[in-house]
């Protein structure tokens, strides 16, 4: 085929025209909003995945979790988003795009990531949740500039040891996969922030855990966690630890070494009782140890001044330690269902409280003996549900 004049003047590679301009016999460029026209390697590329789809991919102004589109800087493919197209082979054609940064596949039907995907260093963010992947390539390791990685709601059962490699790693999601342990190696990603693994089947954590400094949110709600490891003392800078609908019968004493620690969902566990040293968690404003074994809480409680919501429903608690009321943020204390017959006392010093639950206890004695407890409290503007 004859190289078309418009393309003899400004040559093969990068040609800034508008669509009317083209010769009828090249339909290759493609003109993005800065102008100028993709590259030839990136066209190809471009070409390629229409094809695959059998859909033209329209120009974007970023990609993000629902994107169908693509945006390009200086004739390059940067961004691109592939949402819920049917995709069942990963596009192998994809490793070419040397510049992307961030690639959607979220939604689609892929089974297995091409070896390909690990000759995108220069990728940032990558997306492909609501797949049905059950294994990683060792190549993604390779990805060196990931600081986004969304697996979520596929059928990963491991993770290879060169995820350790993702040095830049800041966010890993792995909700709702079918993973049972995690290779020491994670302990490797000095970046994380956040971690997310709800809804799995992990019956313990690596030691390596505690590694993660860098460490803010960790996530692991609906797993088969019985314990956890001593070296989750380590994580200095952790602040949100869910735990909701696990196994565990106790926290570790390292727990009270959490000293950033805001925020800790306990509830739907096998807990018997907290450690003493729980009182160390200065910073610590959320507590919720619904629906576990609690026959008692440690007169350290009293020592949580940043506490603001504790919810301790179901559980078997008696009674309510003396240091309750040292607790001068607290707001919403919940107590239904429990085998509590009295309050101290110190309760009516929680000068913050706005809502206390006393629902399902032992409180026929109570309201005849301690009314003129709740009626203080009722001044100092707390609402009591009894």
């Amino acid at each position: 085929m004859p190289i078309p004049p418009i393309l003899q003047l400004f040559g093969t590679k990068s040609v800034p025209v508008s669509r009317k301009c083209l010769d009828s016999s090249y339909r290759g460029a493609r003109l993005v909003k800065d102008m100028t026209t993709l590259e030839k390697n990136d066209l190809e590329v471009l070409n390629a995945i229409e094809q695959q789809i059998e859909e033209k991919v329209p120009v974007s102004s970023t990609a993000e979790y629902f994107t169908f589109g693509f945006t390009a800087n200086i004739g390059k493919i940067v961004e691109i988003g592939l949402y819920n197209k049917g995709i069942t082979d990963f596009p192998e054609v994809l490793g070419n795009l040397k510049s992307l940064k961030t690639l959607v596949l979220n939604t689609n039907q892929i089974s297995r990531l091409s070896p390909t995907i690990g000759e995108l260093t220069s990728l940032q963010n990558l997306y492909l949740s609501d797949n049905h992947l059950e294994i990683l390539p060792d190549e993604i390791g390779n990805l060196s500039s990931l600081k986004t990685l969304d697996l979520g709601n596929n059928e990963v059962k491991n993770l290879p040891d060169s995820i350790g490699n993702l040095e830049s790693l800041e966010e890993l999601w792995l909700n709702d996969n079918q993973l049972s342990s995690l290779p020491a190696m994670i302990g490797n990603l000095a970046a994380l922030r956040q971690l997310y693994l709800r809804d799995n089947q992990l019956t313990s954590l690596p030691l390596s855990i505690g590694e993660l400094q860098s460490l803010q949110v960790l996530g692991l709600r609906g797993n088969k966690l019985t314990s956890l490891p001593e070296t989750i003392g380590q994580l200095k800078a952790l602040r949100t630890l869910t735990l909701k609908l696990n196994k565990i019968s106790s926290f570790p004493e390292s727990i009270g070494s959490l000293e950033s620690i805001q925020s800790i969902d306990a509830s739907n566990n096998a807990l018997c009782s907290l450690p003493q040293i729980i009182g160390e968690l200065k910073s610590l404003k959320f507590l919720d140890l619904e629906d576990n074994s609690l026959s008692y809480l440690p007169e350290t409680i009293g020592d949580l001044k940043a506490l603001q919501t504790v919810n301790l429903r179901d559980n078997k608690i008696a009674s309510i330690p003396d240091s309750i009321g040292q607790l001068e943020a607290l707001k919403d204390l919940c107590l239904h269902g429990n085998r509590i017959a009295y309050l101290p006392s110190t309760v009516q010093d929680l000068k913050s409280l706005k809502t206390l639950d006393l629902r399902f206890n032992k409180l026929s004695q109570f309201l005849e003996t301690q009314g003129e407890l709740l009626e203080a409290l009722k001044t100092q503007g707390c609402e009591i549900f009894l």
